[in-house]
């Protein structure tokens, strides 16, 4: 997607650190604020080194979302991540709804298109995990490996790889 008229009517340094957090987890708008299962202090863990968001969104699915790593000294800079293995969905519900961790974000705006955030995060995503693959990189769909592009889906929430390559990578970036 591209920028729209109504991204521009909004001051980004308003909304920074909620920027950010979308830019570094992929997260869709309704996890930064006013969803079901806002981002919450307890959404955030560190496991072997790797921050990541537990995050429960469309259509009720969750995911664990690694954090790219030119963020991740901004993100465990600014909020209290405590270290923790990964959980099952219902691990994660029982977690944050008996928890009194607090909403890490008490506004947004509509006019924000967190969408190009999640495709920013999903092509960055797909170059981190090239550089680290120690094997040969495949170029066996679409011009990409989809070992690669399973891990991004996966990250994203998605089940399909195509929906990957057809709606988030951007060639450009």
């Amino acid at each position: 997607r591209e920028n729209c008229d109504h991204d521009q009517k909004y001051n980004p340094e308003n909304y920074k650190n909620q920027i950010e957090f979308s830019q570094a987890f992929g997260c869709r708008k309704e996890s930064i604020q006013g969803g079901q299962f806002q981002v919450r202090e307890n959404s955030l863990f560190k496991s072997n080194g790797k921050v990541y968001c537990s995050l429960i969104e469309k259509g009720g699915r969750y995911r664990e979302a690694p954090c790219l790593a030119k963020y991740q000294g901004s993100i465990e800079s600014k909020y209290n991540i405590q270290e923790r293995e990964s959980l099952t969905k219902e691990q994660f519900i029982e977690t944050y709804y008996n928890s009194n961790s607090n909403y890490l974000f008490d506004n947004y705006t509509s006019k924000i298109d967190n969408h190009a955030f999640r495709a920013e995060y999903a092509t960055n995503l797909y170059k981190e995990l090239a550089e680290q693959k120690e094997t040969v990189i495949k170029n066996d769909y679409r011009g990409y490996d989809s070992t690669i592009l399973k891990e991004v889906s996966e990250a994203l929430g998605h089940s399909r790889i195509s929906v990957v390559v057809d709606h988030y990578l951007r060639e450009n970036d």
